[in-house]
């Protein structure tokens, strides 16, 4: 795809290495953001166009609110199941 954006939401501390030394456009660590919405509107102004999704819940929620029409979501697995004490 020309001219595509490629930011990288992670809950890890890499995102200078992937900003600076592998060449995504930006990144940010989604944990640190206290408003989702208000990160993703700030980091891809027009919309979401391919989205790979392995966190689920929130996060994915916030993407869907903010994908382009005719958008694509990847789906590897869903973590927050994992994670979540109450199951």
């Amino acid at each position: 795809m020309l001219n595509t954006s490629v930011v990288m939401l992670l809950a890890m501390l890499e995102v200078a290495l992937l900003r600076d030394k592998l060449g995504f456009n930006d990144a940010f660590n989604y944990k640190d953001k206290p408003d989702l919405k208000l990160a993703l509107k700030k980091n891809f102004l027009d919309g979401i166009d391919i989205y790979f999704d392995n966190v689920g819940a929130e996060m994915l929620e916030v993407v869907v609110a903010n994908m382009n029409t005719f958008g694509g979501i990847e789906v590897c697995e869903v973590i927050f199941k994992y994670t979540d004490a109450s199951k």
